[in-house]
Order: structure tokens, then C-alpha cells, then sequence
């Protein structure tokens, strides 16, 4: 289900191009960074091109997983202005499975609520094939880290997207 309880599959994006990645809605390090980021490529690609993409977030934490804690990441990270934004969550048992499908190792931090887990990204085709897949790990927090892979988003989102992109 999304940030708002509403249920959503991958196959109701069908027709869209899909920038996928798991976040965890408590972190205070490299997942906000990554959100933003797609919030950069969402504006870089503009308004008609986005249209035909989804940004989508996975929860990334068995143990914060609410709707109230996605919202809560949201409106910190101020992604409400993302028409095509949503982050997922789902029962522990419904993550676990989203994760071991793509993946994803999630390791509680021992003595904190954040957790570990891989920092990657998949572009998927309108048909929901996965066409890309990429290491969105900011590195140490440099500038030119910073502000390097929003645009590598928008190149393979493009390139899946097609030349009328």
C-alpha cells in the first residue's frame, strides 16, 4: 500500500516507466539524499515526461513501516509535490518478499532504529521489466556525489522512455 493506504501493484504502473528503490523512512543519512535525488530527476525530466514515469520507494525498514512514517519521511523531505511519487510499505511478510525479489539485504543496526540495507535502483520498463539497474549509493557525502546520480536517473529513465522523451 501506499504513503495514504491505498493499494498498489506493479501492475497497476503498468504503462509507465518505473524508477524503483528502497528507503528507510527513519534514516537521516543516505536515504534522504536518494529521495532527493529523485526528486531532482522528476524535475529535470519536466512536467510531460514525468508524467509517463513513476517514482517509487519501497520501505526499507521492518521495523518502521507505517503509513504515518512514510508521510512522515515525505513531508520532511518535502516530496508531496511529486504527482507521481509513492512509497510502499506493506506487513513484514509482504516487505520480506519485495526484498528477497530484488535483492535487497535489510539488517537491523543493533541499538538504533535505522537499518542497513543496499542502496540501489531499478528502472523498469512500461511493461514492468527490469531495464536498469543501478548502484545509488551516494558515497561519502561529497558535493559532486551529491549531485551526480539525479541525472543518471534521467539518462536511463530516457533511454527506456524512448527518443519522444
Amino acid at each position: 500500500m501506499d504513503q495514504f493506504g491505498r493499494r498498489v501493484g506493479l501492475e497497476s504502473l503498468r504503462g509507465k516507466v518505473v524508477l524503483l528503490t528502497f528507503l528507510d523512512p527513519v534514516c537521516t543519512t543516505q536515504c534522504p539524499i536518494i529521495a532527493q535525488e529523485m526528486k531532482a530527476a522528476d524535475r529535470l525530466l519536466g512536467p510531460r515526461t514525468a508524467s509517463r514515469v513513476a517514482m517509487v520507494a519501497i520501505a526499507a525498514n521492518p521495523v518502521y513501516r507505517s503509513t504515518e512514517v512514510l508521510r512522515s519521511f515525505d513531508r520532511q523531505e518535502r516530496l508531496g509535490s511529486l504527482s507521481n511519487w509513492l512509497f510502499l510499505t506493506g506487513t513484514r511478510k509482504q516487505l520480506e518478499r519485495v526484498w528477497a525479489a530484488y535483492g535487497i539485504e535489510v539488517q537491523v543496526v543493533p541499538g538504533g532504529a535505522m537499518v542497513a540495507h543496499n542502496d540501489i535502483a531499478y528502472v523498469l520498463d512500461a511493461s514492468g521489466r527490469i531495464r536498469w539497474i543501478l548502484n545509488t549509493d551516494p558515497g561519502p557525502g561529497s558535493a559532486a556525489t551529491r549531485a551526480s546520480f539525479g541525472a543518471l536517473f534521467v539518462e536511463y529513465l530516457t533511454r527506456v522512455l524512448g527518443p519522444s522523451s
